[in-house]
């Protein structure tokens, strides 16, 4: 009987080690995928050892993590109040995470309900941050459930062969073209794989026939701007058209993207090699982004009337307020850049500011923005500039925002801009997650809005 209750014994101790072992061997194999950028393998492995080996929560958070990374907030929201039902205190934030998602879906009145709650019960030592944050938020989610589209707008998604059957971003408008990044199609079409290991941005242009009408896109420069396993993207013309800023993104030793910015300069009818800017605003150790460039000049007030020139780009570097911030530095015609400025807190929160857009004629900024209250997801903004300062933000109008992801607002003219976004009507991909679109903003005079996908 003792032989026997020992050889037991042995067995639960071999089986719970061999689970261990395989528990561990997996884990390790979905941390080095994610790190690598491999979100896809490695959601599949988490996935495998949340069914097998039960609640997890550690394991659930990193299936929510990655699922929101993947954009599919159907499912991280899933996830994020399972581990909210489970976490005892462990990851009181998977209740604020549920209320953003649920808010992002258009949930207005469920995203509403868990921020009163988190903001009542969350006791973190950024609880300030937090309550600023969800009573922003459930004022966002009131205004947002009585909100009607502006009639006179109209949104619709442009035509398919710009809109690739990946992620296409940074449009924007010059002297009759339109500009953006995407895949080749020749890569897209031969691409198998999920999106780990997706081929790379490039910039493309494309001839205005009229409205969302366009001809077929052709590379820009590729020869000249584009490098082999680097993102290229978030393209800007200078002022007089002779200079063109642009990023890169590759990954670091740590498998992180960092981008930097970069300008080509026209000579006559061919573009020169690309610069990269100087280290006042480029990382030379790679640890932190700095991208989306655009040129301002404004002119300065006082007795001699001066034109400024400044270029305003996103970026991680040390001294923002947290996540990506937007900054400004002088540059002038030699691309000498000097000392960044932070935009300050009418700008810039805690969370990120992206795609800053300067138009000249209505001297206002343009960006978006997940850590200012709006609609949910990234909300677009725009704040006055006077004499290279920004005043009071708002936030523009149902339909332009959407409780999606929007962003890369950039006007043709007065009455025609685009957008990108991953709201209804943008194409999917694998799992239902939806992809970012190209889309074009009108001003109508019309009754009712017109949006089309």
């Amino acid at each position: 009987m003792i032989k026997k209750y020992s050889i037991l014994v042995l067995f639960f101790i071999v089986s719970c080690s061999i689970t261990a072992q395989y528990k561990s061997t997996k884990l390790k194999m979905a941390e080095g995928l994610a790190q690598e950028g491999k979100y896809f393998a490695a959601l599949n492995i988490y996935e495998d050892i949340a069914k097998n080996q039960g609640e997890i929560m550690d394991i659930y958070f990193k299936i929510a993590q990655l699922h929101e990374q993947l954009y599919n907030y159907t499912k991280a929201s899933k996830w994020y109040y399972k581990l909210f039902e489970i976490q005892s205190g462990e990851y009181p934030k998977s209740e604020y995470k549920f209320a953003e998602l649920q808010m992002i879906l258009g949930n207005y009145k469920i995203a509403q309900e868990y921020f009163i709650s988190f903001g009542r019960t969350y006791k973190g030592y950024d609880k300030y941050i937090y309550t600023k944050l969800c009573k922003q938020y459930i004022k966002s989610c009131k205004i947002s459930i009585g909100s009607q589209p502006n009639a006179e707008i109209s949104v619709k998604r442009i035509p398919k062969f710009i809109n690739s059957t990946f992620n296409d971003l940074s449009p924007f408008a010059y002297n009759g073209k339109l500009y953006y990044s995407s895949i080749p199609s020749d890569s897209a079409i031969t691409y198998k794989g999920d999106l780990d290991s997706a081929p790379t941005f490039q910039i493309f242009m494309a001839n205005q026939i009229k409205d969302e009408k366009f001809d077929s896109a052709i590379l820009f420069i590729p020869e000249i701007i584009n490098k082999p396993y680097s993102h290229t993207s978030n393209g800007s013309f200078g002022p007089e058209g002779e200079k063109f800023f642009f990023t890169r993104c590759k990954k670091n030793i740590n498998g992180k993207n960092i981008c930097k910015i970069y300008c080509s300069i026209k000579n006559d009818t061919s573009w020169n090699k690309p610069i990269q800017l100087n280290s006042e605003i480029n990382d030379k150790n790679n640890d932190f982004s700095s991208t989306h460039p655009v040129i301002m000049t404004y002119k300065k007030r006082g007795q001699k009337s001066e034109l400024i020139t400044k270029i305003i780009f996103s970026s991680t570097m040390p001294g923002g307020l947290g996540g990506y911030d937007i900054w400004m530095a002088s540059i002038n015609n030699d691309l000498e850049v000097g000392t960044p400025e932070n935009m300050g807190k009418k700008v810039n929160s805690s969370f990120n500011e992206l795609t800053p857009y300067y138009s000249k004629t209505e001297k206002n900024l343009y960006f978006s923005s997940n850590g200012h209250g709006g609609f949910g997801g990234l909300d677009i903004f725009k704040a006055s500039i006077k004499n290279g300062k920004a005043k009071k933000i708002k936030p523009l109008d149902n339909p332009i925002n959407s409780s999606w992801d929007d962003w890369y607002y950039n006007q043709m003219n007065l009455e025609t801009a685009f957008i990108v976004s991953n709201r209804k009507g943008a194409q999917t991909y694998h799992d239902s997650i939806r992809l970012d679109d190209i889309f074009i903003i009108k001003k109508e005079a019309k009754k009712h809005l017109s949006l089309y996908a």
